[in-house]
C-alpha cells in the first residue's frame, strides 16, 4: 500500500522591468530574499517600527516565521526563489523574471505575498561609463 502526503504548491511568476541599471551578483537569491522580506514587512506589519517579538499580532503574521529567528534556530522558509537570471548587468528597460514557489501554509497568504512582490525594488547600480 502506498501512502501519500498532500503538499500544496503554488508557483508565481513575476515580471519586473529595470527602471535604472541593475547589476545582480552571483547567487542573487539573498538579494531577492532580502528585498522580498522588506516588502513583506511593509505590507504585513500593523505596527511599523515595533519588534516582532513584542508584537501582539506575532502569531497571525506571516513575516516572523519567514524572516525572524524566534526562539532558537533559523526561520523556516517554505518558499523557493527561482530567478530567470542569476547574475549580470541589466540596463534600464531590461526584463527580470522571478518565479516564487510556495509550500503548504504559505499558500494561505498568497494575496499578501502578491502585494509584497508588487513592492519589490532593487537599488540601482552605478555603472561606470565605458
Amino acid at each position: 500500500m502506498t501512502e501519500t502526503l498532500p503538499l500544496e504548491l503554488a508557483r508565481c511568476r513575476v515580471w519586473y522591468e529595470a527602471q535604472d541599471a541593475v547589476r545582480l551578483l552571483d547567487y542573487p537569491g539573498s538579494t531577492w530574499r532580502g528585498v522580498f522580506g522588506h516588502a513583506l514587512k511593509d505590507v504585513a506589519c500593523a505596527y511599523p517600527g515595533r519588534a516582532c517579538a513584542g508584537c501582539p499580532d506575532v502569531n497571525e503574521c506571516p513575516y516572523p516565521p519567514l524572516f525572524e529567528s524566534i526562539g532558537s534556530g533559523d526561520p523556516f522558509r517554505p518558499y523557493i526563489f527561482e530567478p530567470s537570471a542569476f547574475s549580470g548587468y541589466f540596463p534600464p528597460g531590461a526584463a527580470l523574471t522571478l518565479d516564487l514557489v510556495l509550500f503548504g501554509w504559505l499558500n494561505d497568504w498568497l494575496s499578501l505575498l502578491g502585494a509584497a512582490l508588487q513592492r519589490v525594488t532593487i537599488q540601482p547600480t552605478r555603472v561606470p561609463a565605458i
